[in-house]
C-alpha cells in the first residue's frame, strides 16, 4: 500500500497516543522487540559504538522514542510503501549442514562480509531458492547493555532500524527481506537483499577515478533514494561510501539504518 509520502501528502499533524502492540512483556515495545539476556556466542568479533547520548529525557522526548512513536502510527494505520510486507519468524533453529556449514533456519553459512554497528553481517545463501542474503546478527543481551542514552539501550535503535525498513520499498534503497527473532533466543537476525557488486568508491584511485558518466549515474541513484527517504520524513544519517553499496548492473543501493531518525511534519500555516 502506498503511503502518504507516495501520493505528495505531508504527515501535517501532530501524532496522538499511538497504541502499542503487546509483545512479551512490559510497555516498551523496544524492549518488547528484543526479549532474552542469555549469550551464545559463535567466535566472531562485534564492533560496538562508545558514545552515549545526553538527552534529558526529563525535559523533552528523546529523538529516538520519537522517531519510534512515528513509525509506530505509520505502520498501525498503512503508511507503508511496501507491496509485500517482511516477513516474520519467530523461531531461529541453529544448526548445521552435511558440509559443516552453520545454518539458521533455511539459511547456510557462506561467509563473514563485515562488521557494523552493534553487530556483523554475513553472507548466507537459502536452500529455499538459491539466492544469497546478507543477513546481519545480533546479541540482544549485548545490545541490553549498551547504553545510548540515559533510558535507553541499543535496543532502540536496532527497533527502529527495523521499523524504518519495514516501511521502505525503493530501488535506490536495500530491501529488508526477513526479521528472525525467537524469544527463547538470544540471537536476532535482519534478513537483508545481498548487493553483490562492491562500495561506491572502490577501484576509483587517482589512476582513472570513477569517470563522470559513472559518477553521475552513481550520484542520481544517490539523490533518488535521499529523495524518496526525505519524502517519507525519514533523515538516513549517515551517508558514506561505506553505505552505498553498487550492484552488479550498476546501480547505486542506500545501506544501515542503524542510526536514521523519523521525523514528523509540522504545519506552520
Amino acid at each position: 500500500m502506498g503511503c502518504c509520502g507516495c501520493f505528495g501528502f505531508s504527515f501535517a499533524r501532530k501524532l496522538k497516543k499511538v497504541v502499542r502492540p503487546i509483545r512479551g512483556v512490559g510497555n516498551n515495545p523496544s524492549q518488547e522487540f528484543l526479549l532474552d539476556n542469555d549469550v551464545d556466542d559463535d567466535g566472531d568479533d562485534f564492533y560496538y559504538p562508545t558514545d552515549i547520548g545526553n538527552e534529558d529525557e526529563s525535559d523533552f522526548q528523546s529523538p529516538r522514542k520519537k522517531s519510534e512513536e512515528i513509525l509506530m502510527y505509520r505502520m498501525q494505520n498503512g503508511l507503508i510503501c511496501r507491496k509485500f510486507p517482511v516477513k516474520e519468524t519467530h523461531s531461529a533453529l541453529r544448526s548445521e549442514d552435511e558440509n559443516g556449514n552453520k545454518t539458521i533456519n533455511e539459511y547456510v553459512r557462506v561467509h563473514k562480509i563485515g562488521a557494523g554497528s552493534y553487530g556483523k553481517v554475513v553472507l548466507y545463501r537459502s536452500r529455499t531458492d538459491g539466492k544469497k542474503y546478507a543477513i546481519k546478527v545480533f546479541h540482544k543481551s549485548h545490545l541490553l547493555k549498551q547504553r545510548v542514552a540515559h533510558s535507553e539501550t541499543a535496543m532502540t535503535d536496532v527497533f527502529r532500524e527495523v521499523l524504518i525498513m519495514k516501511v521502505l520499498s525503493h530501488p535506490n534503497i536495500v530491501n529488508l527481506i526477513e526479521v528472525i527473532d525467537d524469544p527463547t533466543a538470544d540471537h536476532f537476525y535482519m534478513v537483508l537483499e545481498y548487493v553483490e557488486g562492491k562500495w561506491v568508491c572502490e577501484d576509483a584511485g587517482p589512476q582513472g577515478g570513477l569517470g563522470e558518466n559513472t559518477a553521475r549515474k552513481y550520484l542520481r541513484d544517490v539523490v533518488s533514494g535521499l529523495m524518496y527517504l526525505h519524502a517519507h520524513n525519514i533523515v538516513h544519517g549517515d551517508i558514506k561510501p561505506d553505505n552505498l553499496l553498487v550492484t552488479g548492473s550498476g546501480m547505486v543501493k542506500i545501506a544501515d539504518f542503524s542510526v536514521s531518525q523519523a521525523f514528523e511534519v509540522r504545519d506552520f500555516s
